[in-house]
């Protein structure tokens, strides 16, 4: 079975109406791309303090390469 990850902020980090809550408008935002093929992000939110992390991420259509 995989690792559990779980992101678990400090309540005090996020308790005063300033900064519970982010309005964003992804609509509004470009796509930026990534340095993997197909791959594109939105950044939404990013705390360089502790490291938490909310983006869109959009992948190109995949197709596998079957065999005969």
């Amino acid at each position: 079975m995989g690792a559990v990850m779980d992101a678990v902020m400090p309540k005090t980090r996020h308790d005063t109406p300033d900064t519970h809550s982010h309005v964003v408008r992804p609509a509004q935002m470009e796509w930026k791309k990534t340095r993997f093929s197909g791959c594109e992000v939105k950044g939404l939110l990013l705390d360089k303090s502790t490291g938490l992390v909310t983006a869109l991420m959009k992948f190109a259509p995949w197709r596998h390469a079957a065999g005969p």
